[in-house]
């Protein structure tokens, strides 16, 4: 970490703790160095940061000042209120949000993904030349059903880093993370099974297990801790449950993050009941805080845990790169992958690989971190400033999404119609659950780099919230 990072951070800690409050003067740039021996432009540095957070603002000739404190925002309440409307509906709403998120020249606040400024677009096209000149035949030709051997390599690396010792041979490529999800699903489910996931949670996941014929099972989730163990356990007594499916890292929609011990009496409940958890973690290395929370897989000792994950939200959603780390089902789910799309696009396996072998994957991340973390904070401090006084907002220590709370009896469907007049999309609570009602929520993304077009089109949003309240 660089000094004057290291400088900004702990600013952002007096900051966040009521230390330093919104007003507050701040040493001179002068000053700042003598107290903390650092140089000036160290100094320097460290203010420049912290006005691209957001976090302080320079008045001419008079210096640095806090701006805004995070901690002045209210985080969401949790909520479980059985959802009235019918099903159908619901499966509505859904595809309008989906059709809608692809409309050009719009504001997608819908999108939980990063937009194309983030993403290395030159350097992962050199990696792709580099394929082209160097493997043209290979590029062209079907890869082995498991994968390209040099990526899943680099994916052993990725999952060593979040807590998981595995070999390459253990690891599968799939074409994204939706169908590692759906392949773990059929290796380990039956036709009629109960299925426990997270409530409030994707709907994508939902869909997957309507469309096998298996029974969802909604387990109330928190915006702070993420799944409730005590509910889990007692679903896991009278419904027998035969798979879990979590997002356990900043999770969609609620950004929670299940705590390192939380996560390992998770393991030992589904240890407990011989349960398997398909652990999707497609957010974990987007964390802000300096380390990378583990995942349950780290914590998986009798081989209970199957881990998806894929580049889509990372690195480069177009081009539908995944994987899964099957444990004991691995035969059984590369049958069903072979059997189904045979093998995964070769080129861009080999392009990804290329991209992680040269070291360019973990700056890539390292840069999009800072980018995101600093983008939560200006979305945060606009919804602040253009939301209603009793609007609630989660801050999530990673990932692209605030959960938002409006009072009891707001309509975000209604508002998100709205909204649509002004060229604006964002994700309706009642889309993420079939069974609570989660109508007076909203998600919103902030995937997008913050520019006066994107404030301007928070502070229009806010004014639709206040014209609805």
């Amino acid at each position: 970490m660089f000094l004057y990072h290291q400088l900004s951070t702990r600013f952002v800690e007096m900051i966040s703790a009521g230390t330093l409050q919104p007003g507050d003067k701040l040493p001179s740039v002068r000053v700042l160095s003598k107290e903390q021996g650092v140089s000036q432009s160290t100094a320097f540095q460290c203010y420049i940061d912290l006005e691209n957070k957001g976090l302080v603002e320079s008045r001419p000739r008079s210096g640095y000042y806090v701006k805004f404190n995070p901690a002045q925002i209210s985080g969401c309440t949790d909520t479980f209120v059985e959802n009235p409307q019918p099903v159908h509906e619901i499966d509505d709403m859904i595809t309008t949000v989906l059709q809608h998120s692809v409309i050009p020249n719009m504001t997608h606040f819908s999108i939980n993904a990063p937009s194309e400024a983030m993403l290395p677009l030159a350097k992962m096209k050199r990696s792709v030349h580099h394929v082209l000149n160097n493997y043209p035949q290979q590029a062209l030709s079907y890869e082995r059903p498991e994968g390209n051997e040099g990526l899943r390599k680099q994916i052993a690396r990725l999952v060593f880093d979040a807590g998981a010792q595995i070999t390459p041979s253990e690891v599968i490529i799939t074409n994204g993370c939706l169908e590692a999800i759906n392949l773990a699903l059929q290796a380990t489910t039956n036709r009629g099974d109960r299925v426990a996931i997270e409530s409030p949670t994707y709907y994508g996941i939902h869909q997957a297990l309507i469309n096998k014929g298996l029974e969802p099972v909604e387990i109330e989730t928190h915006t702070h801790s993420g799944i409730d163990l005590q509910v889990l356990e007692r679903h896991l007594v009278d419904d027998k449950i035969r798979v879990c499916v979590f997002v356990t890292n900043f999770g969609n929609p609620l950004g929670a993050c299940v705590p390192e011990e939380k996560k390992k009496q998770l393991v030992q409940l589904i240890q407990r009941y011989n349960v398997k958890l398909i652990e999707v973690d497609i957010y974990g290395s987007l964390h802000f805080d300096d380390f990378r929370p583990k995942t349950c897989k780290a914590y998986d000792t009798a081989d209970h845990v199957i881990l998806c994950s894929s580049v889509s939200k990372s690195l480069a959603p177009g081009y539908r790169v995944g994987w899964i780390i099957a444990g004991k089902e691995y035969r059984k789910v590369l049958h069903l992958k072979l059997n189904q799309s045979v093998a995964s696009p070769t080129l861009t396996q080999a392009a990804v690989a290329h991209f992680m072998e040269n070291g360019r994957y973990d700056l890539h991340i390292r840069a999009l971190r800072k980018a995101l973390y600093m983008q939560s904070l200006r979305y945060l401090k606009a919804i602040h400033d253009y939301f209603p006084d009793d609007v609630r907002v989660t801050q999530p220590k990673g990932g692209y999404v605030f959960w938002v709370s409006l009072k009891p009896g707001a309509n975000t469907w209604d508002i998100y119609h709205e909204a649509l007049k002004w060229g604006i999309s964002f994700a309706p609570g009642q889309i993420f659950s079939k069974k609570y009602d989660f109508s007076n929520y909203m998600r919103i993304s902030f995937g997008l780099p913050f520019t006066p077009a994107v404030d301007q089109a928070l502070k229009t949003l806010g004014d639709i919230v206040r014209s609805r309240y």
